[in-house]
């Protein structure tokens, strides 16, 4: 009898270690993690996701973090508990409005099952911002632009994508780089001009300066009253229309005007001095911003 009672025992211990083995053999299972991959500013994002375990859930952490920044994004993270065996995540968040093209942003979902093991399992989805139509872009600023009339032996001609100021000669030799140049006219006096405009292409009462260009930028102004200052993206400037003028004359300092390459670039620019006349030897001074 003894024996027999020894046999029962070991038997009963057999069978406990079973059904204690095989209380929980997996893991909580994430599926239908999903979000949107590229998104803009301003945009709010869906996070959907399902979360299973058999032997039961007890909690999920949820966060949303920038990778620029390092730092959760507003409402972030969110620990929810859970019962049962199944549940499911309809969360959102919203891209911040300044946040630039390609930045990212990573969320990550953790879920805890009902064990004593209390066993994570964690997926990551990341979220790239790509720019928005509506954002605004940015601007480049040259502080100090000084293009000589046709009395002086500094260069007249501009290219607003290098910053750079030619000379005659140079000018003829990088004409497509030209966007506008200074002179001063008998009767237009201080004067902005595209290289394509009439007055500085030769024939009667015109000057001959772009005659030769083998490019002619057809670059247009437009007078504006804009305050330059306040131009620190190009959100004014995309939204200026009637921009047709071939060249502005009559300008003065403190004159303003907002003009478009070929390339489609954008910018405004001010007079901020000015000197010589149509027989003496001067110069006009911008500052200039332009898209980048």
């Amino acid at each position: 009898m003894k024996r027999l009672s020894s046999i029962f025992m070991v038997a009963v211990v057999i069978a406990m270690t079973a059904i204690s083995c095989g209380k929980d053999n997996s893991d909580p299972v994430i599926s239908g993690f999903v979000t949107e991959g590229m998104v803009m500013p301003d945009s709010v994002v869906a996070i959907a996701a399902t979360l299973t375990d058999a032997e039961g859930l007890a909690s999920y952490k949820l966060d949303v973090v920038s990778a620029s920044s390092g730092s959760s994004v507003s409402g972030y993270p969110k620990t929810m508990d859970v019962d049962g065996g199944s549940a499911t995540i309809a969360e959102t968040f919203t891209i911040p409005s300044q946040a630039a093209a390609g930045d990212n942003f990573k969320i990550t979902l953790a879920v805890t099952d009902d064990d004593k093991e209390a066993v994570t399992t964690t997926e990551e989805l990341t979220v790239t911002v790509v720019a928005s139509e509506n954002q605004a872009g940015t601007v480049t600023e040259y502080t100090v632009v000084i293009l000589g009339n046709q009395n002086n032996t500094t260069g007249s001609f501009y290219a607003t994508s290098s910053n750079l100021v030619y000379t005659q000669t140079q000018a003829e030799a990088n004409s497509a780089d030209v966007d506008f140049l200074h002179y001063f006219g008998n009767a237009n006096a201080a004067t902005i001009s595209a290289p394509d405009d009439v007055t500085v292409n030769g024939g009667t009462g015109n000057f001959d300066f772009c005659e030769d260009f083998a490019v002619k930028n057809a670059t247009r102004f437009k007078v504006t009253t804009l305050d330059y200052s306040l131009v620190i993206d190009d959100s004014q400037l995309v939204v200026e229309t009637d921009i047709t003028s071939s060249k502005l004359t009559q300008m003065v300092i403190g004159s303003k005007f907002v003009f478009e390459t070929v390339a489609g670039k954008r910018g405004i620019a001010q007079v901020t001095d000015l000197t010589g006349n149509n027989t003496n030897s001067g110069s006009m001074t911008l500052k200039v911003k332009i898209q980048d």
